[in-house]
């Protein structure tokens, strides 16, 4: 879409497939943020909050979109088993997109206590994963296995959008974050978590 120039309002037809060109039904997608065409540039709508409710991709793939006259959106996608996806200033012209949507580039860890100095994996524990965004980051979680590891499925750094600032993916546990750079396929592993504890008796 040119950047400098208006566009009309209709309905966006989309269709979510998978790297074969399977249609995915069930996807989950959200508009992330919003831009309109003012003065002769465009600026970007902040609002305090963005819906949290998702909608989802039908048995074909397809989802639907009504985008007002002179508006553009972005848009966040994700469904388990797969890495989210996201579109960035998204109008109705083209009336027609496909969004593919892959298994992503894992991104694994441990969470363990320490205990005295002895190292014990945190089962059940909830791990976050978040992208940075001009308006709504995207944000999921997943929770660690009997040994302590959990696993997220993302898309490389620099793929997101060429019109977008390069923005790095973080994982959050317990109040710590930590920045991943994926520039390529390979795994990222060892985004370790370490959580200090110290017993004492009571007298």
């Amino acid at each position: 879409v040119d950047a400098k120039q208006p566009t009309s309002g209709n309905q966006l037809q989309g269709f979510v497939q998978d790297e074969k060109g399977n249609a995915v039904e069930g996807v989950k997608w959200r508009i992330s943020g919003q831009e309109e065409f003012t003065h002769g540039i465009w600026q970007r709508i902040l609002k305090l909050g963005w819906p949290s409710d998702w909608s989802l991709s039908d048995k074909n793939g397809q989802f639907l979109i009504s985008i007002p006259e002179n508006t553009r959106y972005d848009i966040q996608f994700e469904k388990v088993g797969f890495a989210p996806q996201f579109l960035y200033r998204i109008s109705s012209n083209p009336s027609k997109i496909t969004v593919v949507i892959s298994k992503g580039i894992p991104i694994s860890g441990t969470i363990t206590s320490n205990i005295d100095g002895k190292l014990e994996p945190i089962q059940g524990t909830t791990v976050d994963l978040r992208l940075p965004s001009e308006d709504l980051w995207y944000q999921t979680q997943t929770r660690t296995d009997q040994y302590g590891k959990y696993t997220f499925y993302v898309t490389p750094n620099n793929s997101l959008s060429p019109e977008e600032p390069y923005r790095l993916w973080q994982v959050v546990y317990a109040g710590k974050m930590v920045q991943v750079d994926i520039k390529g396929q390979e795994s990222i592993v060892g985004v370790d978590f370490e959580v200090s504890v110290k017993s004492s008796i009571l007298p």
